[in-house]
This record gives C-alpha cells, structure tokens and sequence, in this order.
C-alpha cells in the first residue's frame, strides 16, 4: 500500500485509526493487501451496526453523563470528558470509585452509580470507603 500525503496531521491521524481498526479484527497493517484492510474495516463497520455493540453499556453510561453535563450551567472542561469516558468504560465493571466531588454527586444524582451497584465516594469522603472496606474485610 502506497502511503502519500502523510505529511498532513489529518492523513496521520486517519493513519492511527485504521491500524486501530485493523488491530482490533486481528489485521497487521504492515504488509496487508488493499483489500485485506478493506475487508478488516468492513467487519469493524459490522460490528458498530450490530446488536452486540448497540447491547454494551458504554454508550448508555456516555449519554446519560454527556446529556447530565451539559445541562449543568458551568462550561464543560477535559477533565469532565476524561471522567465520563472512565466512567463510560469501568462503571459496570467495578465495586467502588473514588471521583472528585461533582462527578461523585454526578455518578449518583443519574442513577447509573446504582443501576450498576457502583458505590462512588468523592475524595472527602474517603474515610467512608476506608471504613465500609474494612468492615467488607
């Protein structure tokens, strides 16, 4: 495969994407034919219109705390989307999380700290955990 115009941060950034796609249905990029690439982002296309990605939460979790954000009145910051994509990604997954404390009272006023049985604590009250994890132990 011919690599032209990768002088572009554009064409670069478009480069990572499809050696990510490639990866994640098993393709090494280097060396693959034009079709084999073609074929990988296919199958990653199929996969993004399925029922099985439609079924995980992630993109349930993102909404919820995206739609919740913005109706806050102050601006949304990065810090907010990196907690939302953590969130997004751990939450179904995980007993306990320790978050500051607009994000705890976020994670819980949505109800998504309860639908997943998270219990989300915010950095003043971590003596809670530390004593809700000792009487756990």
């Amino acid at each position: 495969m011919m690599l032209q115009g990768i002088d572009s941060p554009k064409t670069i950034t478009k480069m990572d994407m499809l050696i990510s796609i490639c990866k994640r249905v098993g393709v090494n990029i280097i060396g693959a034919s034009y079709e084999k690439i073609l074929e990988a982002i296919k199958i990653y296309q199929e996969f993004l219109l399925s029922a099985y990605h439609h079924n995980l939460p992630y993109k349930q979790i993102e909404s919820v705390l995206f739609t919740n954000i913005l109706q806050r009145p102050n601006m949304i910051i990065d810090s907010d989307v990196l907690d939302i994509k953590w969130a997004s990604v751990y939450l179904p997954f995980i007993d306990y999380a320790v978050t500051d404390k607009s994000f705890c009272n976020l994670l819980q006023a949505s109800g998504l700290a309860d639908r997943y049985g998270t219990k989300v604590y915010s950095f003043n009250t971590l003596n809670d955990l530390l004593n809700e994890l000792e009487y756990a132990a």
